[in-house]
């Protein structure tokens, strides 16, 4: 117990007690797992509103870390895909707040596993979500297919004017 109270001191994020969530970016699931002194203790695999959507298998070397959380620091390092379930719940929030036919909808998932994967981190897929909830807010008719190419071409434009 000494050792995973100095472990917890020294290294907040050490593996001696820890929750790791990483997400598939093929499926959209969340994987937590809990390790003590290095072991993983439990572990479970969630659904979030893109994987409800798309319904597909996990890939195997898809998984990406996104949070680790510590025995006693509020917060996670910063990681690649840090706020990739934040994102894909901001989507589900989207879908709640329009009316988003099954294809947008799964065509929404789609994209923005999409941006996760080509891109390697989450800016252009927070920005892609953000603009589809606010969408959503401000006139819930008009999300549709359409609507949802226009607003990946806008964060595409605007990203690489970034670059």
């Amino acid at each position: 117990m000494v050792l995973v109270f100095l472990a917890g001191l020294l290294w907040p994020w050490s593996p001696m007690w820890r929750t790791e969530e990483d997400m598939n970016l093929v499926s959209g699931r969340v994987r937590s797992v809990r390790r003590v002194c290095f072991l993983p203790v439990l572990s479970k695999i969630t659904d979030t509103p893109v994987s409800l959507e798309l319904r597909v298998a996990d890939g195997a070397d898809a998984w990406v870390p996104v949070n680790h959380f510590g025995i006693w620091p509020s917060h996670s390092p910063h990681f690649l895909h840090h706020s990739a379930i934040f994102n894909a719940h901001t989507l589900g929030r989207a879908y709640a707040d329009g009316h988003w036919d099954n294809r947008a909808r799964r065509l929404a998932a789609t994209q923005f596993l999409k941006l996760l994967r080509e891109t390697g981190d989450t800016r252009e897929a927070a920005a892609f979500t953000m603009t589809l909830w606010c969408r959503s807010l401000e006139n819930p008719e008009l999300v549709d297919e359409v609507c949802i190419q226009k607003i990946i071409t806008e964060v595409r434009r605007q990203s690489g004017a970034m670059l």
